[in-house]
């Protein structure tokens, strides 16, 4: 039995209650277990950053039966998006499925015909075989049970979609925006903001940036709060995107993730359940670009000051932070460079939330070098008692 808990606003708990009602229904036919009901009404802030305000909400939970197919095992469908290749939506911990399937054709290895298909699932027996299934075809592949097995895997498909079903208000007609506009204002967001990534949303309790973005690009009040993109973002995002589609072949071969966002790339228009990979194209650039300027930066250190000799109103730019969580507690790990590119370690528990830090920022700052040490060759200076201005 599987259960989740969907927090539904009150704008759309009819609409989201339907929905659930036609599944229970579908469910009794099928004589499959389907269950929900509904808290009490509560507050919660507003998951948006920028509108300060309480909302009343809803918590659905959710118990539904799992999928099980005698001798197989269901691995995920293959999207075929014509001659841009293949996007692959895998079940949570199948295994490493083989490459071909990244650019495979609408094939099915039931009937051997080829024909245009908008999707295909793939599935694996008990010895290790893999096939890819045409969805006409399925039911006469397994053999068992189709008409609740195929009922079934429609109520989870549904139930996969409630999210995109609730930030869009259930009935409207699926929106479209350019993949490049949708990005510029990513990379805007992400200078004001940071990038928070889906699972980091889901951890926290906050709007990811592509849900934030999605949302204000759909709806012409909200659009009108977000920053609009200069120039700067606009490159940005061009970069990126043409960082993504010349990934190679050799670096996608051990990332499911890197394939994905190089088919990804070259879509024109995107469809809202693409945006949380397209949306993470630009962190990943940028990821992508700081390590290859850090490298070129780390050759050029020097160590800095004399050892227990204090130095004060140092300009130092912020480089990134590395976070260690151990039975002892927090560890921060705050890496600088002087103006000269020499690389300072900050060992601390403090975060530094309160300056605001992004990578490139420049602070002042008052320190003490602790100790010079190599660290891969890099030569790094540590210090502590860090006083930023």
């Amino acid at each position: 039995m599987l259960h989740q808990i969907f927090t539904v606003p009150l704008s759309v708990k009819l609409g989201f209650e339907t929905k659930l009602k036609e599944l229970k229904k579908k469910a009794e036919k099928l004589n499959v277990v389907f269950e929900y009901n509904c808290s009490e009404p509560f507050e919660i802030k507003h998951p948006n950053p920028h509108i300060d305000e309480m909302i009343r909400v809803y918590d659905f939970h959710v118990s539904f039966q799992e999928i099980k197919i005698p001798g197989w095992k269901f691995l995920g469908k293959i999207e075929h998006l014509s001659e841009l290749g293949n996007v692959l939506s895998l079940v949570p911990n199948s295994p490493k499925i083989p490459e071909e399937y990244r650019t495979i054709n609408q094939k099915c290895d039931y009937c051997e015909q080829k024909r245009h298909r908008i999707k295909t699932f793939i599935l694996q027996n008990e010895s290790g075989e893999f096939k890819q299934i045409g969805s006409n075809c399925l039911k006469d592949f397994i053999g068992h049970n189709l008409n609740q097995l195929f009922g079934l895997s429609d109520i989870h498909y549904k139930i996969s979609e409630f999210g995109d079903l609730l930030e869009e208000g259930f009935n409207s007609i699926p929106k479209m925006i350019e993949t490049f506009e949708f990005l510029s204002y990513v990379a805007s967001e992400i200078e004001q903001h940071g990038f928070i990534s889906n699972k980091e949303a889901y951890n926290t309790g906050n709007m990811s940036t592509s849900d934030y973005v999605w949302f204000a690009l759909t709806n012409p009040k909200e659009k009108k709060k977000l920053n609009k993109p200069q120039e700067k973002h606009e490159f940005l995002a061009s970069q990126a995107i043409k960082w993504a589609q010349e990934i190679t072949e050799e670096e996608t071969k051990e990332s499911e993730y890197l394939h994905n966002i190089k088919v990804l790339s070259n879509l024109e228009l995107l469809e809202s359940r693409h945006k949380g990979f397209v949306a993470s194209i630009v962190s990943s650039y940028q990821r992508n670009q700081s390590k290859i300027i850090e490298q070129e930066l780390f050759q050029k250190s020097e160590f800095f000051g004399e050892i227990k000799k204090r130095v004060k109103n140092i300009t130092l730019q912020y480089h990134k932070t590395l976070v260690f969580d151990s039975i002892y507690g927090t560890t921060r790990f705050h890496f600088f460079f002087t103006e000269q590119y020499n690389l300072i370690v900050w060992k601390t528990g403090k975060g530094l939330y309160e300056y605001d830090l992004q990578p490139g920022k420049s602070i002042v700052a008052d320190f003490t070098p602790k100790q010079h040490q190599k660290h891969n060759g890099i030569n790094q200076t540590v210090v502590s008692r860090m006083k930023i201005e």
